[in-house]
């Protein structure tokens, strides 16, 4: 910080100059120098798909409804539903009489009846997907790998750059099948031995990205870094 008057340097939050007694006009606005003040080179968060299991058997569910309005024209799969339905409609009677809905719905099929049921059971299974995927976050800035965990309460982690010993990209069948991939990082950080940005889309060029992010921060720790003699 420096005084209008004398470009006299002073101390950071001083009112007067020590040098020739003129008041500042302001003070400054100083930025700490924290992550969030640096810029984001890149950031994502594991995809839904990612998680191949629950997201394979949610889309399975999803289509076994019209699967089954299929098969319940075809035999011998509509003898078989329609001798189950005759002990569904004096249940649905009973049910419908005591909730007063007998005049609305007077007949339930036991076809809507499983494909509701498949249809709920496969939105609360891309609910739970969505939740895993929102529990982690990845930002990637030139100097920092940062690592946040949790939905309500979040725990951030900072990797440093330079301490990236190598990077490797492994990607199933299924993950190739979705579009996703898994870059494992391994460091010389005691607090970061092994990190693993999972499930991401479009890894190649994410790694990509990393890449040229990791060889950045070594040339530019390399010029910094005094000459020992």
């Amino acid at each position: 910080m420096h005084c209008e008057k004398c470009k006299t340097t002073v101390p950071l939050k001083s009112r007067f100059c020590l040098e020739c007694g003129h008041k500042l006009s302001r003070l400054p606005h100083t930025t700490p120098l924290t992550v969030s003040s640096v810029p984001t080179l890149w950031a994502g968060r594991p995809a839904i798909r990612s998680f191949e299991g629950t997201f394979f058997l949610a889309i399975s569910l999803l289509l076994s409804g019209p699967t089954m309005y299929g098969l319940a024209h075809v035999a011998p799969f509509s003898g078989w539903i329609g001798k189950i339905q005759t002990y569904i409609d004096p249940v649905w009677s009973t049910v419908a009489d005591i909730l007063r809905l007998t005049e609305r719905i007077p007949h339930i099929s036991l076809i809507t009846i499983l494909a509701t049921l498949l249809f709920i059971l496969s939105c609360a299974l891309f609910v739970k997907a969505w939740v895993w995927s929102q529990q982690i976050r990845y930002r990637l800035t030139p100097e920092y790998l940062i690592v946040m965990h949790g939905f309500l309460t979040r725990t951030q982690k900072q990797l440093f750059i330079v301490t990236i010993i190598e990077m490797t990209l492994k990607r199933s069948f299924l993950d190739r099948l979705v579009g996703v991939g898994t870059i494992d990082i391994d460091t010389s950080d005691p607090s970061f031995e092994h990190v693993s940005v999972q499930g991401i889309s479009s890894p190649t060029n994410v790694l990509d990205t990393f890449y040229r992010v990791w060889q950045d921060a070594i040339t530019q720790s390399s010029s910094t870094t005094p000459d020992e003699e």
